[in-house]
């Protein structure tokens, strides 16, 4: 336990330990994954990446804002990325509705003893 330092209840790292090319980001998490997306695209492995892209699910209230937004190279499908330590009931609703009213793929991952792992991917259900 961190004694004299205030603690975010999800045990988010000091703002300093979570900061890259001047972006604070949500997770340590989040920023490392960041940087292995920009690896990814220095090496030709991806095309490009956005970061916190807005997508609207259903309705213009239904605002959702996942960590990344990936296009591959080739004939691969671009897809969604949310790296997560916690799942929030926020984060739930978002889940359901993307199933529902999701553009493409999205892919849930975690980071566990400094690897990630792909925990779910979820694929939305064709639109009638």
């Amino acid at each position: 336990m961190l004694h004299g330092r205030n603690r975010n209840k999800f045990g988010v790292a000091p703002r300093e330990d979570r900061t890259w090319q001047g972006r604070i980001y949500a997770s340590k998490a989040e920023m490392v994954y960041a940087q292995y997306l920009q690896l990814l695209k220095d090496a030709g492995e991806i095309a490009d990446f956005a970061e916190q892209p807005t997508v609207e699910l259903g309705i213009p209230e239904n605002k959702y804002r996942p960590d990344f937004y990936v296009t591959p190279g080739g004939p691969d499908q671009p897809y969604y990325v949310d790296v997560k330590g916690h799942e929030t009931a926020a984060f739930k609703k978002n889940k359901r509705l993307w199933k529902r009213y999701g553009a493409c793929a999205l892919v849930i991952v975690k980071r566990r003893r400094g690897r990630f792992f792909v925990i779910e991917s979820i694929h939305p259900k064709e639109q009638p």
